[in-house]
């Protein structure tokens, strides 16, 4: 049960992450200085930035860094905000009613990004590389301020599955329901 608080943040950008994604969303958490969230990262064993990650996460006090972990479900029931790509994964949030940032690292994640954010599931930060660090901090720093909004991403997520067989999930999704 969540209630619109963000206590735990799930930071995850599929298992390469290479455009370098996890990087510019811990430095813009970090920026934020809020020592009350917890940040769960996890990262595949063929991150390029596995290590600066590494790193990163151990000097921050309220991340917890994971590698190739089997707990991804786990990790995502108890967070309260997710940041991460707008492909795959988008799914699994939604299955866990989990509100998102989502920013589009390939171009078949798109469609997915627009229509989940036309939902009011996620908001879609666009193209990877139009991405700033300070773009993560507004919309997290604003997501903090707007309990209700994050209730009510949650619960939007949780409808599009609810009920939904998996293909008529698939499609919506890509916009074509």
């Amino acid at each position: 049960q969540r209630d619109g608080s963000i206590r735990r943040i799930f930071v995850f950008y599929g298992g390469s992450d290479l455009t370098g994604e996890t990087l510019k969303a811990l430095r813009a958490i970090q920026s934020l200085n809020m020592p009350q969230v917890v940040v769960d990262v996890v990262v595949g064993k063929a991150n390029p930035n596995r290590e600066e990650v590494e790193r990163r996460c151990h000097a921050m006090p309220n991340a917890v860094f994971y590698c190739q972990t089997d707990n991804m479900a786990e990790l995502m029931a108890g967070a309260d905000l997710a940041i991460g790509a707008g492909g795959s994964s988008s799914w699994e949030r939604c299955c866990m009613g989990l509100p998102g940032i989502v920013t589009v690292i390939a171009e078949n994640q798109a469609a997915i990004a627009e229509n989940l954010a036309k939902r009011g599931i996620v908001v879609n930060l666009g193209w990877h590389a139009n991405v700033k660090e300070a773009d993560m901090q507004n919309v997290v720093k604003a997501l903090m301020d707007d309990r209700q909004k994050v209730l009510e991403m949650g619960k939007r997520a949780l409808s599009l599955i609810d009920g939904m067989g998996a293909e008529r999930t698939v499609d919506a999704m890509k916009g074509m329901a």
